[in-house]
């Protein structure tokens, strides 16, 4: 997807237009897709109840409650990279012995699944962890945890401005309260020729202004599908294509801010309409199922363009 990080690219009402080459966006709710081939053929590409304070006008600093603290826990069940994989795989039509036959076995599925659990726990369930480094160092900290097919691909966005797009760092004046919380779930995908893992998931924060006190949610929801290495090919995933859209954010001053990531939250008409509109599109109905993560022109991985703030 190729995202709107400059703002005059950045429509005042942008319609689902997307834009194809190895990382693909919608300005309406940021999707995000790379796909990059093992021989780097381009492609497509829970927390806890916690407070947060806030600096007011030189009095007590104001007590901020966790806007997702009271979200189902048997729902939003997933917290860290433990989680992610404590998930089962499900679906599919061929038995594990035939993915075995077709020399996808166990151990490539697991160290497959390690992987992109490895990449979404390390970019999306630990925003405090880039406020640490600088731009450079947030590129460096992200390398280590993308699976090796993305590594040159993530790199190229990077330096296109599409930070923003892999990474939870909020601007400076901005905090998540407590732990992020997720709806997770894995899936077998034989549908075609190819053995293929599906994984979809809405992961939550709550987040404070730590100027005024004002709080709100974000998310960000994530597919990804990946090809699994067979016992003889080594590297796994072979191949992966991602997905990922962003709701509750200020688009234009996430543009001002280098792409650290602007909440829509604050007294403004519409802050307040883009945060009932998250609750109600995507907090609601949290589940990124295997058939939105095949087909992400519609359902929750197509965007919705009332969760978001754009310029005037």
């Amino acid at each position: 997807m190729t995202a709107t990080s400059a703002r005059t690219a950045t429509p005042a009402r942008p319609a689902a237009s997307r834009h194809r080459t190895a990382l693909r966006t919608t300005a309406l709710a940021l999707v995000t897709a790379l796909a990059l081939g093992a021989c780097g053929d381009s492609g497509r590409l829970s927390g806890s109840t916690a407070t947060a304070s806030a600096a007011s006008d030189g009095g007590t600093p104001p007590v901020a409650m966790n806007p997702i603290a009271e979200l189902d826990p048997e729902v939003w069940n997933v917290t860290d990279y433990d989680g992610i994989l404590g998930v089962a795989m499900i679906g599919g039509t061929d038995t594990p012995l035939q993915w075995e036959a077709d020399g996808v076995d166990d151990e490539t599925l697991q160290a497959t699944r390690e992987e992109l659990a490895r990449f979404v726990s390390g970019a999306f369930f630990k925003p405090d962890k880039y406020r640490k480094t600088d731009d450079a160092g947030d590129l460096a900290e992200l390398i280590t945890v993308v699976p090796s097919v993305w590594t040159d691909g993530v790199r190229e966005q990077w330096a296109d401005g599409q930070r923003r797009f892999w990474v939870m760092e909020l601007a400076p004046e901005y905090r998540v309260i407590g732990t992020p919380r997720a709806n997770i779930g894995w899936y077998r995908d034989d549908t075609t020729d190819v053995h293929r893992i599906l994984f979809g998931g809405t992961i939550a924060y709550g987040v404070i202004d730590t100027r005024t006190g004002e709080t709100g949610m974000v998310a960000v929801q994530v597919g990804i599908t990946a090809t699994p290495a067979t016992t003889t090919n080594g590297t796994t995933p072979t191949e992966a294509v991602g997905t990922s859209v962003l709701s509750g954010v200020d688009w234009c001053a996430t543009d001002e801010a280098g792409g650290l990531i602007v909440p829509a939250i604050g007294p403004s008409q519409e802050a307040t309409d883009a945060q009932r509109m998250l609750g109600v599109a995507v907090i609601a109905k949290p589940e990124v199922n295997a058939y939105s993560v095949l087909h992400d022109r519609t359902g929750p991985l197509a965007g919705n363009t009332d969760t978001n703030v754009y310029c005037d």
